[in-house]
This record gives structure tokens, sequence and C-alpha cells, in this order.
């Protein structure tokens, strides 16, 4: 049981988390992921360190997923 809550306060967290980055950045040019220009907008203190870190895919775009998590763990300053 205390797994189950655990894993359901995760899961919230990490839902709320996407849902503050979601609404903090816009994706301007519809490519489904977040340039660093389009980060800037939300977060003025992102350094390219940070961009590269939280690119996990290294794909040269942020997507939902990733900023959430780097937002969460601190990867990309709030």
């Amino acid at each position: 049981m205390k797994t189950l809550v655990l894993a359901a306060t995760v899961l919230s967290v990490f839902t709320m988390a996407q849902a503050n980055a979601q609404a903090m950045v816009i994706d301007s040019d519809d490519s489904g992921g977040y340039s660093m220009a389009e980060l800037l907008t939300a977060f003025p203190t992102i350094t390219n360190e940070n961009f590269r870190a939280a690119d996990t895919n290294k794909n040269g775009e942020i997507s939902m997923e990733e900023l959430a998590v780097a937002v969460e763990s601190g990867k990309i300053p709030s």
C-alpha cells in the first residue's frame, strides 16, 4: 500500500511539473520541442550547459518530458 501511495505521489508531482513547465514555455515554431531561444523566455538564467544537460536524447530540442524532469531535478534553474 505504501508503495502504491508513493508511486501515485511521484506521478502527481511529475504531472504537475509538466503542466507548470508547459504553461511557462511556448513552442513558438510548433516543432514539438523547445529550442534554447524558446526556453530563454521562461528561464532567463538558463545556460547552454543547462540546455545540454536537459536534452537527454541529444536531438537539439527539449521535449516536454525532458523539461519537466530537468526542472524537477534542478538541471534548469526555475
